[in-house]
């Protein structure tokens, strides 16, 4: 049996940044003397979750523009016009040939396949993401004959090519590689961890509380610590049963804040909870046609 703590617990997944600001409010108001070993357990739990919170910022694109080389916004100016470029030489058999022609159809089909949802959805993406999506839609070319066929068979493969160059710089100068940028086994894992650790801490406090010898005072602090849990956890189940998802929180001050490419860290399917939602920030499904919105279970 895999029976960890995370399930032993009646709470929601919390996201690392929730998690970071519930442990900050733990340590003021648990006292050093006496809980000297579980405040520490908490520092390093606290420390690894801000490591999450960091990768969780890379893998969705969301960091600071500042921390890429000089010349990244120039770049990203180019591929977005190459991307427009791209969609117009599509368009323009529409236009010259007008619905139902064979040209027309051939046109509204590599459309559909490379810009669902229309280029903005591409060309309005944080620098990482757009970089991951555009690699994405040249895979897809590489993997479907068909609409590799109908590109070329358009006139549009030198503006795919153009792309394709322009995006292997940006990649180069945003320094995405396999080394370099993390995996969705690494993220699903720093997660998975997290809110065990998470649930640990949790389970320590209560067990705590149920020591003989613990004074007024220290029942009180103990207590107090346990409140935020119990006050980020209420939130959630609040936005659940609104049918909304659970916002990210600033770490710092628990303010819930609308995060934008931001992924919904406490319904993740990471846990294999019933109400889990698959990874929203995929690049492959933000490639994908738009579906039918998912209702998530309002379990507590």
């Amino acid at each position: 049996m895999n029976l960890t703590t995370t399930k032993l617990l009646n709470l929601y997944r919390f996201g690392a940044p929730r998690r970071v600001f519930c442990f900050g409010v733990m340590l003021e108001r648990l006292p050093e003397g006496a809980f000297a070993e579980l405040r520490e357990r908490i520092e390093r739990a606290m420390e690894a979750d801000r490591a999450t919170c960091e990768l969780e910022a890379h893998w969705r694109g969301t960091r600071g523009h500042t921390e890429y080389a000089p010349g990244a916004t120039e770049l990203d100016a180019e591929l977005d016009n190459a991307i427009k470029a791209l969609d117009d030489a599509l368009a323009v058999s529409l236009k010259a040939f007008g619905e139902g022609s064979p040209r027309a159809e051939a046109a509204t089909f590599a459309r559909g396949r490379l810009f669902p949802k229309g280029v903005r959805a591409v060309t309005r993406q944080t620098f990482v993401k757009q970089a991951v999506m555009v690699s994405v839609l040249l895979e897809r070319v590489e993997a479907e004959p068909e609409l590799a066929a109908t590109l070329d068979r358009l006139g549009a493969r030198v503006y795919l090519e153009r792309v394709a160059e322009l995006n292997a710089r940006y990649r180069e100068l945003l320094q995405l590689d396999d080394q370099t940028q993390p995996s969705y086994d690494e993220l699903r894992q720093a997660r998975a961890e997290g809110q065990e650790a998470f649930c640990r801490i949790v389970f320590q406090v209560v067990a705590r509380l149920t020591d003989d010898d613990l004074s007024d005072e220290e029942a009180a602090a103990l207590e107090k610590a346990l409140q935020v849990v119990l006050e980020q956890n209420a939130k959630i189940r609040r936005q659940r049963r609104r049918r909304r998802k659970p916002l990210e929180v600033d770490p710092e001050t628990g303010e819930e804040l609308e995060v934008e490419g931001a992924e919904d860290f406490e319904s993740e399917e990471d846990f294999d909870h019933e109400d889990s939602a698959a990874d929203p920030d995929d690049a492959e499904d933000a490639l994908q046609p738009d579906a039918p919105p998912a209702t998530d279970a309002d379990a507590a």
